[in-house]
């Protein structure tokens, strides 16, 4: 994917940032999400284009904490060194697009990013 990414006018930074946040939100998935039961599934859709990289991951299982996440961003620079909720906080800065949506117990993460 890093050889399509840079073909497509992804630098070496901007690669590295999507590479962390997409390998984040499928360890927050499966390790939250679906709490690391055998057999459950994360469905990942990819959309690549000129400076323009998308990225969807949907799970079901526990749902997503906003409100958690929402105060892990707000507070990252105090508690950088905590033991989880860093991942978030990496994700929403890292991305151009950082989208969360929430259904009964189905989750939905986008990331974009654009090409620097």
């Amino acid at each position: 994917m890093c050889r399509k990414l840079e073909e497509l006018g992804f630098g070496h930074e901007d690669r590295v940032d999507l590479e962390i946040c997409v390998s984040e939100a499928l360890q927050n998935a499966q390790n939250y999400t679906l709490e690391n039961k055998p057999g459950e599934k994360v469905y990942v859709n990819v959309f690549l284009t000129k400076n323009l990289a998308l990225f969807g991951m949907s799970a079901s299982g526990k749902p997503y904490d906003i409100k958690k996440a929402v105060h892990s961003i707000r507070t990252a620079d105090e508690e950088l060194f905590r033991k989880s909720g860093r991942g978030t906080f990496i994700m929403a800065n890292c991305c151009d697009l950082f989208y969360v949506s929430r259904d009964g117990n189905d989750t939905e993460i986008l990331l974009g990013k654009i090409a620097s």
